[in-house]
């Protein structure tokens, strides 16, 4: 196996194991916060605005992530950023408001550099050829993540209707083990290709201080950022990060509000829907391009909208409005609500994120290939920023509200990402016929 190869594989399962953790505690936190703030009337945190705070520090951190990984690189910064994914998790063993967002803001530094990094090894670990490939075999190795942890939910959760100090304990310790069993598989790494610069940029870079060249990274990404194409790109950026929001921290709570669904171990069998979803996604998104690469592009951005439109309108359909608040005995139009929609729900979102995400990581690793850290930094910036906007708004605005906001969201990155496609192989024709 060459180098590049391993990185990619070896990436894909530090980032399953760490994910395991981070994605399990956004799936169940709100429920979790809940349950103990009834045990411990001194608690007072809120899962929506914790994971806001993370999505929100996430954002802005980003960027400073490119200057970091030009002075540190990206396997270093990689490694010790996960270090903070892993204290986050340990918190949750204890009582403390203030403790608990205080790890939010880290995590939410170190987030932005662990997925920065994150496309730069993508990136130079790829060419034009294997980039649909690799992004397909990296994201559904960290897609495992959904299913793991929440199968450990499901067993500890089952027939419960409140999550108890045993069972919290028992979740977040294992969960710890597996954010820092995978933040040690992370020394497995190999050494990088270099980043291919213009002979005028290895000139500037060559004459930077250490400083300098923190700087040029963070002046980069500024100007990359207001570029026509970053500008649309931008579009279909801001409705990912609304989805991450649903997808990693609310409808599991939605579900999991909904009395007359069952008892919270529903939460897992959600998560576990979801991740089966992206695993599947994500292999149709990788291995079903190449059979039909005159269209495949648009067939799955297609595709993934189609799924989304579904699943958003059978979820206001079963699940009540004021789902997102706290538990309810409220229902929808469908009494009572059905487990099988929730989780067909569950599976046709996560399958339609699989697809979106990796012909964005495809797209963004193609055209720009020289300038990786800046690209991914900005698409994690939009990313995360809408994300943080989503919990905010989530706090206070009831379930159909949210959903109205994804569909027009959708529709508005479907545009966008199928023109700057359709350009793109414009551009590469007119090229070949030239």
């Amino acid at each position: 196996m060459d180098s590049k190869f391993w990185n990619i594989i070896v990436m894909g399962l530090a980032y399953m194991l760490i994910f395991t953790a981070f994605q399990t505690l956004g799936n169940i936190e709100k429920n979790l916060l809940a349950s103990l703030a009834e045990e411990d009337t001194t608690f007072d945190g809120d899962g929506f605005i914790s994971l806001a705070s993370i999505y929100v520090v996430f954002a802005f951190s980003n960027w400073l992530a490119p200057s970091i990984l030009a002075v540190t690189g990206p396997r270093v910064s990689m490694f010790t950023a996960s270090i903070f994914f892993s204290i986050f998790t340990f918190v949750f063993f204890f009582t403390s408001t203030w403790l608990l967002y205080t790890a939010g803001v880290l995590l939410g530094i170190a987030a932005a550099v662990v997925w920065t990094a994150q496309g730069v090894i993508l990136a130079r670990c790829s060419d034009p050829e294997t980039i649909a490939r690799n992004s397909g075999i990296f994201w559904v190795m960290y897609e495992l993540s959904f299913i793991f942890g929440n199968l450990l939910v499901i067993y500890e959760f089952r027939n419960k209707k409140h999550i108890d100090a045993s069972a919290r304990r028992e979740v977040v310790g294992v969960l710890t083990a597996s954010s820092i069993l995978g933040t040690l598989s992370l020394f497995a790494l190999r050494s990088l290709p270099e980043e291919t610069l213009t002979p005028e940029e290895e000139l500037e870079q060559a004459q930077l201080s250490f400083m300098g060249r923190a700087w040029f990274a963070l002046r980069t990404a500024a100007q990359l950022f207001v570029t026509r194409d970053m500008l649309l790109l931008n579009v279909t950026f801001i409705y990912t990060g609304l989805l991450t929001t649903f997808v990693t921290g609310l409808y599991g709570a939605i579900v999991g509000f909904t009395k007359k669904l069952a008892t919270k171990d529903i939460i897992g069998m959600v998560g576990i829907s979801i991740g089966a979803g992206e695993v599947i996604g994500g292999c149709v998104a990788t291995y079903l391009a190449p059979k039909i690469v005159r269209y495949a592009v648009d067939v799955i951005i297609l595709a993934s909208y189609g799924m989304h439109m579904i699943s958003f309108g059978l979820v206001m359909l079963n699940l009540p409005n004021k789902a997102p608040f706290a538990d309810t005995d409220d229902i929808s139009f469908i009494d009572p609500p059905r487990v099988w929609i929730a989780l067909l729900c569950a599976f046709l979102t996560g399958t339609g994120d699989a697809c979106i995400h990796i012909q964005i990581y495809s797209l963004v690793g193609v055209i720009y290939a020289n300038k990786s850290a800046a690209a991914f930094a900005i698409f994690t910036f939009v990313d995360s920023l809408s994300a943080s906007v989503a919990f905010f708004y989530a706090i206070g605005l009831g379930l159909y509200g949210q959903i109205g906001i994804l569909m027009v969201f959708s529709t508005l990155g479907l545009f966008t990402i199928c023109f700057l496609k359709w350009d793109l192989k414009r551009i590469r024709s007119e090229d070949i016929e030239t």
